[in-house]
């Protein structure tokens, strides 16, 4: 469960938390962040990623193309800065079902799963 409290992101399950950086040259640079995680974000930062999980719930292809580019995902990388935030494939994170980023069944071993299927 993702939760912002007060601009302070914190994140659960343990799982990785990505972020695309800017280096100046062509290809941004993936950056894998520890899942434990705590930091206090500025109001931008904030404001825009409360935007862009808004329009990953909703599946509103717009507002996370524009909201992944803000994080620097680029016009050719909103897709896959969306499916690795979500875990799901773009398929999924587009689809208008009030469910498409539900986890679908048995639960138990979904963090394990889905952290060793993100490295491979």
């Amino acid at each position: 469960m993702l939760i912002i409290i007060k601009g302070v992101l914190q994140h659960y399950p343990p799982v990785l938390f990505y972020a695309f950086a800017n280096t100046g040259r062509r290809k941004p640079q993936l950056v894998l962040l520890d899942h434990g995680l705590y930091t206090q974000l500025n109001i931008s930062t904030w404001t825009n990623y409360v935007a862009l999980w808004k329009d990953l719930v909703l599946a509103d292809t717009k507002g996370i193309k524009e909201n992944c580019m803000k994080f620097g995902a680029g016009e050719d990388l909103y897709a896959l800065f969306a499916g690795i935030l979500t875990m799901r494939p773009w398929n999924r994170v587009i689809d208008p079902a009030v469910d498409h980023l539900a986890i679908q069944g048995n639960t138990s071993n979904h963090t394990h799963t889905n952290s060793r299927n993100s490295i491979n």
